[in-house]
């Protein structure tokens, strides 16, 4: 199945049904691949006790493998959102964080960029050094059911409505604040520091009150380096034209943007 960079996807396919198999590429695991697939019945399973449109786990392999549920639907992504699919993407997340699933996994953090030089192509050698005294500075929060790797390629569509959330391995009880950030980097660096703004909007017109801390901005986007690249999966669905130069040049500025809102 397309889209998958860390697991292999299989569609298995019956008489009456149709299920997916995934197994973890173990070179981009730091755990083990059979503690990955507990982990990932594990999340499953809280999720059937919600009304999320997430897969249900089937089997589990002893050495690598989990077999689930198959969702309808397709990765849709558009060469420039419209208002209806970012508030669509937007209000999906709020019902994530509203949902009352608890999984016995926290939040950790992916930014470890202070322990290594800054990239040779970022620009602003003074805003580097900003971004990284800030990011030290881990704000409080309170721990919420967050998907932790909520993105455009993680959700399938169908007639304009959102049928599935799959690749839930990291899903874990964290900040809100990750999950609208991590989402808001993945959109600037696909269309541009605009549209992640104008998800920001969509998620606090769904949810009033949410108050964004731009640290978590910081956070995820520093935690994307150092190889900066394209998105495999944005081409296979579609989104192409996206070079090297272009994200690189989007995620600057989207550290840039909150480093001004810090």
């Amino acid at each position: 199945m397309s889209g998958a960079t860390s697991s292999d996807l299989y569609l298995l396919e019956y008489p009456d049904r149709r299920e997916v198999l995934r197994i973890f590429r173990a070179e981009r695991w730091d755990a083990p691949a059979n503690d990955l697939s507990i982990r990932e019945v594990q999340i499953l399973e809280a999720l059937t006790r919600t009304s999320l449109p997430a897969p249900a786990p089937i089997e589990t392999f002893a050495e690598n493998g989990v077999i689930m549920s198959w969702l309808s639907g397709a990765v849709v992504l558009p060469m420039q959102p419209d208002a209806a699919w970012l508030q669509t993407l937007a209000r999906t997340l709020v019902d994530i964080h509203q949902c009352e699933a608890e999984v016995p996994f926290t939040y950790e953090s992916w930014n470890d960029s202070s322990a290594d030089p800054r990239p040779s192509w970022w620009q602003d050698a003074a805003l580097w050094a900003e971004a990284q005294t800030l990011a030290a500075e881990v704000p409080e929060y309170e721990p919420i059911f967050i998907h932790r790797d909520y993105h455009p390629v993680n959700v399938l569509w169908a007639g304009g409505s959102i049928s599935g959330i799959v690749d839930w391995i990291n899903a874990c009880m964290g900040p809100a604040g990750i999950d609208v950030a991590h989402c808001r980097l993945n959109l600037a660096i696909m269309y541009g520091q605009e549209t992640a703004d104008a998800f920001l909007a969509a998620y606090r017109r769904t949810l009033p009150g949410y108050q964004h801390d731009f640290y978590w901005d910081l956070e995820d986007a520093l935690g994307a380096l150092p190889d900066v690249q394209p998105y495999a999966p944005w081409a296979e669905f579609g989104l192409t034209g996206l070079t090297a130069e272009t994200v690189r040049g989007r995620l600057e500025a989207f550290v840039a943007a909150a480093v001004a809102h810090i």
